[in-house]
């Protein structure tokens, strides 16, 4: 097991260039995230306590995290990478919800975290029907 997390690790530095790039926006997202995180917003609440600002952004910014996680580090779409990048990235969302604890005039929400896990799983959802796609036209 140990052998093969570190085998994995060590393939980063051998990437192709293709998923150099997918880590590198992955990163840029994800700086992206915590920036935001730190800023504090005017009054979001929205109709029903729901904002459609708010919850477009949590969902696309951690799917298009996901998304570019799953081409750098799964680029052949296999099940045990896929699950590897959705952990790291609810992980990821969770550490933000939890920045923003410490961040003043910002606070932890559940509702973020859960929109955040959807747009995460349909970009794996969505990465693997097309990865499956390929297999089959192969």
């Amino acid at each position: 097991m140990y052998i093969n997390f570190f085998k994995h690790w060590f393939s980063l530095f051998f990437m192709k260039k293709e998923e150099s790039y997918a880590l590198i926006i992955a990163f840029i997202i994800a700086i992206i995230i915590f920036i935001g995180s730190s800023i504090v917003f005017p009054s979001l609440q929205g109709i029903g306590g729901l904002n459609l600002k708010s919850t477009t952004y949590h969902f696309s910014i951690y799917f298009f995290l996901c998304a570019f996680f799953l081409l750098a580090l799964s680029p052949k779409g296999n099940l045990s990478n896929n699950i590897f990048v959705i952990i790291l990235s609810f992980l990821y969302a969770v550490s933000d919800e939890i920045h923003q604890l410490f961040t003043s005039g910002r606070s932890f929400s559940y509702g973020d975290v859960l929109v955040n896990l959807f747009g995460i799983l349909l970009a794996a959802l969505l990465y693997s029907i097309f990865r499956w796609w390929q297999k089959q036209k192969a």
